[in-house]
């Protein structure tokens, strides 16, 4: 007989859950720590995140023996009890979290995996969580294709595939455009058809990234990308304009924009780079408010062989 898995409204049960968290191996897991919880560290943890989502315990024909929950900032979390692991209770668990989840209007999942929880990355990654940093995973419930920012002069959209001439031939196709960055210029009308299709993929499944059109003409002249990767932390995936529509201040406003889009979507900080040479983005970064956080280590340009060292500013949701 198959078992039963349903998720029940959390309600106080010391005598049940402290066990669980007193598994020095299973705290290590959620918390990278190895003291066992208290009672009170117990209860401090659960009416935290009662009161900021959505609790439940996992009920195992009727038996709680764990639990999971979905925060209002969209991040999921899971525990089950060392004796019912490897029943792939966990995965049937996120299956119900997910449908609470769609109706209640979240749009995505994101869960936070540290790089030694091997059987937690196994679960969440084949339920179709995809890793977008190094211990971020997200799994959206929505599709993103009708996402787009306005600012004064441009519309950041999904870009679609008869925008692919226009992108070419204002972009892709400037070896000068892709000096800072890591792209390869695009020399012929087919590669560039075939790389607006893998375009629009990318797209479509990445809330935050879009080609750039200018309203007064409306063609694709640039992209811009931020993403996810963290606990209230998102970071800009490259911004480029094609050389015909630097210098009129649109580069400004994406940034600004792209950052009031994260703040407004539950970021705390914001997190832009450029290389230390790239003396017009950071230009364009300091004017927008962001203040030099740390350099990186060298690295080498694989097209050119060139060293080159990144700067990592950061611009914070609170600060002046």
């Amino acid at each position: 007989m198959k078992t039963e898995i349903t998720l029940i409204p959390y309600y106080r049960d010391v005598e049940t859950t402290l066990p669980w968290y007193q598994d020095v191996e299973l705290v290590k897991q959620v918390d990278n720590k190895e003291e066992p919880y208290t009672e009170e560290n117990l209860l401090r943890m659960y009416e935290y995140l009662n009161t900021h989502g959505a609790l439940f315990y996992i009920g195992y024909n009727g038996k709680p023996v764990g639990d999971i929950c979905i925060q209002d900032t969209h991040e999921v979390s899971i525990v089950i009890a060392k004796e019912y692991q490897n029943l792939h209770i966990g995965r049937r668990a996120l299956k119900l979290l997910e449908d609470y989840a769609r109706k209640s209007g979240h749009d995505r999942m994101t869960a936070q995996i540290y790089s030694f929880n091997g059987q937690s990355r196994k679960i969440f990654t084949q339920f179709g969580f995809r890793q977008s940093w190094e211990e971020f995973y997200v799994y959206p419930l929505v599709s993103y294709k009708d996402v787009q920012i306005e600012t004064k002069d441009v519309i950041l959209k999904k870009g679609k595939p008869e925008d692919y001439y226009d992108i070419w031939q204002n972009l892709w196709k400037h070896k000068e455009s892709a000096r800072f960055m890591m792209w390869e210029p695009t020399y012929t009308e087919e590669e560039a058809k075939d790389r607006m299709l893998r375009t629009v993929r990318f797209q479509e499944r990445e809330k935050y990234a879009f080609l750039v059109y200018e309203k007064q003409s409306g063609k694709a002249i640039g992209f811009a990308n931020m993403q996810e990767i963290g606990r209230g932390t998102y970071m800009e995936q490259g911004v480029a304009l094609g050389p015909d529509y630097v210098g009129k201040g649109y580069g400004k406003q994406i940034l600004n924009a792209l950052v009031d889009a994260a703040f407004a979507d539950q970021g705390e900080e914001f997190w832009s780079m450029c290389r230390v040479k790239n003396i017009a983005s950071h230009k364009v970064q300091m004017e927008c408010g962001f203040a030099t956080d740390h350099y990186g280590e060298e690295e080498t340009d694989p097209r050119t062989g060139e060293k080159f060292v990144r700067e990592y500013n950061v611009r914070r949701k609170n600060s002046p």
